[in-house]
């Protein structure tokens, strides 16, 4: 990891002993620009450090905390520095099983865990403009859907912003206020509106008409499977748009790419590919999805 130095174009590196070529990631810098915070992560993937070296020596300052899990332990966000608080930041984890958020002191490690959720959280956007509250974006209760919602740093508590069913792509304004938010869902092709955060206060700037309307599609079903343990698996199935229970179809069976590729979501189509729909209604297939 190097700094580039703009005035002298030079670069000085951090002084990280890589002879074991472990992983570096999640760089943040401190809201004062004089530090480097970093994610180590030994070659397991089971171990992480989360270290802190100054930006004009590259020297290392000290290891803040540690996570250590017997599996996997996987650092994919920065941490993000609370405004007003500045040796202290949000940190997310997956150590409890899922991702939630942690508050961090850079001098005193661990303060709290901010968020209990049994649902994931996807990003932290931002804050809002008296810096009470962190706006992020998550799963909620419906791990097919994507919602935004703000979290009180002082208590926990959490308020849902985006009451809408369906998918949101959420965006938050530079002042803290407002969010642009552009959702869709199974019957809603797209509506983009601007909401406030605190407020019930909320403009539609946009509603998209349905594109393929004059279409002949399949049906498209969102399903949930139960494991043996009893555990919910979400899929997808495409009828033929004439479909007839009584008969065999031929199916095809998309498979999804891994655990980080979520192919069945609660938005328009149920996120399927119009080529699917056209396999369904033109070619008499069943298509079939489970993430």
């Amino acid at each position: 990891v190097g700094v580039y130095d703009l005035e002298k174009a030079s670069v000085l590196y951090l002084d990280i002993d890589t002879s074991d070529e472990h992983y570096l990631t999640s760089l943040s810098w401190s809201p004062d620009e004089q530090y480097i915070f970093l994610a180590e992560l030994n070659r397991d993937q089971n171990h992480m450090w989360f270290n802190m070296y100054d930006a004009s020596t590259g020297k290392k300052i000290r290891t803040v905390f540690e996570e250590i899990n017997d599996r996997w332990v996987e650092p994919e966000h920065e941490a993000v520095f609370i405004p007003k608080k500045k040796n202290q930041f949000l940190w997310m984890s997956e150590r409890d099983g899922f991702m939630n958020i942690y508050i961090y002191d850079t001098q005193k490690g661990l303060i709290k865990q901010l968020t209990k959720f049994s649902w994931v959280v996807k990003n932290i956007l931002g804050f809002d403009d008296d810096a009470r509250h962190v706006i992020i974006t998550g799963t909620g209760s419906d791990p097919r859907e994507r919602k935004a919602f703000r979290v009180n740093l002082k208590n926990g508590k959490v308020t849902e912003i985006t009451t809408e069913s369906g998918s949101h792509e959420v965006q938050l304004n530079s002042s803290g206020n407002y969010i642009i938010d552009r959702y869709t869902s199974l019957e809603v092709p797209g509506i983009t509106k601007i909401r406030s955060i605190h407020k019930k206060d909320e403009s539609i700037l946009f509603s998209a008409p349905n594109p393929i309307k004059n279409y002949q599609l399949g049906t498209t079903e969102l399903i949930t499977l139960k494991t043996k343990d009893g555990t919910d698996l979400y899929g997808r199935i495409i009828k033929p748009y004439n479909f007839d229970d009584t008969k065999k179809y031929p199916v095809l069976v998309y498979v999804y790419g891994g655990p980080h590729v979520q192919l069945v979501t609660n938005s328009w189509l149920g996120r399927s590919n119009l080529w699917m729909q056209w396999m369904a209604a033109e070619q008499g297939y069943i298509v079939f999805t489970l993430d």
